[in-house]
């Protein structure tokens, strides 16, 4: 499990984030109950704010673990503007699809167990969280 991931593995992994940085820059975005909506990993819907926030959370977890020197604020941004139905320029856009990029290459250079287990430990937290139990 030391073997990075694949390109099209990882591809497949970010895609959702940068379906949703591509529409919020053309414009665009799908809506559900006038709630915006991104494709999930499935083929099915999910809504963008709180996977945007999972995905910050996970990828706090992996800077923090990993030592790494990125800064998350830009997509950040971004989901604090879609929870609160603000606009968004198109320069906050570009740095969250900047940023996207980096995490995208820090991602290919990390072991896949690693990565597995950031998103393991994520997940488990969320379920904790949820529960009440932290």
């Amino acid at each position: 499990m030391t073997k990075r991931a694949r390109i099209w593995n990882a591809y497949r992994t970010f895609e959702p984030i940068y379906d949703l940085l591509t529409s919020l820059y053309d414009g665009e975005v799908d809506t559900v109950k006038e709630v915006t909506v991104i494709s999930d990993w499935e083929g099915g819907l999910m809504e963008a704010v709180p996977a945007l926030e999972g995905w910050v959370c996970i990828w706090d977890r992996i800077i923090k673990g990993e030592g790494l020197v990125i800064d998350l604020s830009p997509l950040r941004t971004i989901q604090q503007a879609l929870a609160n139905d603000e606009s968004m320029s198109i320069d906050m856009i570009e740095d969250a699809i900047k940023l996207t990029n980096r995490c995208y290459q820090a991602y290919l250079a990390i072991p896949k167990d690693r990565i597995v287990s950031y998103s393991t430990t994520e997940q488990i937290s969320i379920e904790l969280e949820e529960a009440g139990l932290i």
